[in-house]
């Protein structure tokens, strides 16, 4: 394209050769004022050796969040949310500098999306190779709703499902921002990434509350499920079941590791809580012992935890490591697991199913005049996303029972 456009306007860059301003191929770079810079006498280019500029680049990008999807206000309400202003702008600053980060920058930002549709949207449409370096990605963890074809029942996918349609994906942490209503689903939902999901080296997952630890589990609340899946709600004492779980999946001998930790003051509902993920010193481990046996644990509320409002609005992170050498790569073949979204749809991409089981359905309501929610009648809000921190996080009313 820039070929193209130098030969369309070669009369305007012969006049300005002739008057002594820059072109791409003399090494120099042209200003709005009509001002040069030659890229040789540059002091970034002169003064700093690569090595030092390969670590500016670095330090730059280790700071920097891509931002996308829909962030919810409400159960219905929510708002489109878009990258900051000019997160790359370092790589449209020369040519020299962007040879230079060639696609280093790709292993640095951190990726971060509103929800797992939009985490899906983006991801699936890079060529392999780009997902392949993509090293950090942090989402919400609600579930993807699809209605199938000749189903009128909307079924519930948890994130772990989302992973497995992003071949490829071989990140070095993924964050996972837990998502209520439900303290149970959230568990069934980390549950199930640290059982069944590949893709991460570290997995990451922030909770609002700590009743993800201390909940009743109530069996009726699962009917329809297999006795497997529904056992997968019912609460263990943490974290010795999920290494355990670690343990079997890479070998105890590659040594993976789990671990939790609380926040010591209570409350999770600031809007901004970067200095809980950035400072140690605002978290401490905690572990829980099976003191009930019989594998009735679960069925009765951890008193630890559920006693007073100040312990059951700690926040919690539970950090899991795979083991070493482990090839936990995100394969294109990879095995079915129980419930999967690619039996449902074999051989499709996720575009396809997406077509298929919500933009369709989505096409079909908006045609009728009552239909509420039409993106003409009532477009949603677009903001840029705004941080101090990459870290920075921040829960909605969705992420608390009280309040969803």
């Amino acid at each position: 394209m820039a070929g193209k456009k130098k030969s369309k306007n070669s009369t305007r860059n012969n006049k300005k050769k002739k008057s002594g301003g820059a072109s791409a191929s003399s090494g120099q770079t042209s200003f709005a004022h009509g001002q040069t810079l030659q890229q040789d006498a540059s002091p970034l280019f002169n003064n700093i050796p690569q090595e030092m500029r390969d670590k500016i680049y670095d330090q730059v990008f280790a700071y920097t969040r891509l931002s996308h999807g829909e962030k919810p206000l409400g159960r219905i309400n929510s708002v489109k949310v878009k990258p900051a202003p000019h997160g790359l702008a370092l790589l449209r600053t020369c040519h020299r500098i962007t040879d230079e980060i060639g696609d280093r920058w790709l292993r640095q930002v951190l990726f971060h999306f509103e929800d797992p549709l939009a985490m899906l949207d983006k991801l699936t449409a890079l060529p392999h190779r780009v997902i392949s370096q993509l090293r950090h990605v942090r989402v919400r963890a609600q579930s993807i709703l699809l209605t199938w074809p000749d189903d009128d029942d909307d079924v519930h996918y948890t994130l772990h499902y989302g992973l497995k349609l992003i071949p490829g994906l071989k990140l070095d942490v993924l964050t996972v921002m837990g998502y209520m209503p439900g303290a149970d689903v959230q568990y069934n939902t980390l549950n199930r990434l640290i059982r069944d999901s590949d893709g991460w080296k570290e997995l990451r997952f922030l909770s609002s509350s700590s009743k993800l630890l201390g909940y009743e589990y109530k069996d009726y609340g699962f009917r329809g499920l297999t006795r497997d899946m529904r056992d997968l709600y019912l609460r263990k004492a943490q974290p010795a079941d999920w290494q355990s779980v670690l343990n079997l999946r890479d070998g105890a001998e590659t040594l993976p590791s789990v671990a939790i930790y609380r926040s010591k003051r209570p409350g999770g509902r600031s809007s901004s809580k970067s200095s809980l993920m950035a400072n140690p010193a605002n978290w401490e481990p905690f572990q829980q012992k099976d003191n009930i046996g019989n594998g009735r644990y679960g069925t009765v509320e951890d008193p630890n935890i559920m006693s007073t409002a100040d312990e059951r609005d700690k926040e919690v992170l539970v950090i899991a490591r795979r083991g070493k050498g482990v090839d936990y790569q995100e394969k294109k073949n990879s095995r079915y697991i129980e419930g999967d979204i690619r039996r449902e749809a074999p051989g499709k991409s996720w575009k396809e199913i997406r077509k298929m089981c919500i933009d369709d359905l989505d096409d079909m309501y908006a045609d009728e005049d009552d239909w509420p929610f039409s993106d003409e009648e009532d477009p949603e809000p677009t903001i840029p996303d705004s941080y101090a921190h990459v870290d920075d996080y921040e829960w909605t009313a969705l992420d608390f029972d009280d309040m969803a």
